[in-house]
């Protein structure tokens, strides 16, 4: 959770750059599917991903659904 508790981060390392790009692949289908999308960002073998509903300056339901989705894809991929 971020300092303000405003949103939820997620810090992420990749044993390699396909590895990461695979899973923003997946953050994007995710993100489309549930019609929320997180910001993100992406170097090399790291990614942040950070939900928040900016519409509301704060955390929302569809913000923990879509971080506990996100949980279920990653639960291999590290």
């Amino acid at each position: 959770m971020s300092d303000d508790e405003r949103a939820l981060i997620r810090h992420l390392e990749f044993r390699s750059f396909e590895r990461m790009m695979a899973f923003i692949n997946r953050l994007a289908w995710l993100a489309q599917a549930q019609g929320h999308h997180p910001d993100f960002t992406a170097a090399t073998y790291h990614c942040e991903v950070r939900f928040t509903t900016h519409a509301l300056g704060g955390l929302t339901e569809n913000d923990f659904i879509c971080a506990a989705r996100l949980d279920a894809i990653i639960s291999g991929d590290l």
